[in-house]
């Protein structure tokens, strides 16, 4: 019994983070220097300005990060 208790312990999980909004990929990139496994979904959307259009990277879930740990960390 104290063998599946220590399983239990030790589960690993994805769990969802809050930041501030625009800094998701801020958060993302310190997430992983730190050695944490970390998911941040993103969509691609077209931005006019007045010079020209670009194509930017925003993410899907605004203020949001998905963070793999286990009850350990």
């Amino acid at each position: 019994m104290a063998n599946t208790n220590n399983n239990k312990e030790l589960q690993s999980r994805w769990l969802v983070g809050y930041c501030a909004p625009r800094t998701e990929k801020q958060v993302y990139d310190k997430l992983l220097k730190q050695g944490y496994t970390a998911y941040l979904p993103l969509a691609k959307s077209s931005r006019k300005w007045s010079d020209r259009i670009k194509i930017v990277e925003i993410p899907l879930f605004t203020s949001y990060i998905f963070v793999y740990l286990n009850n350990f960390e």
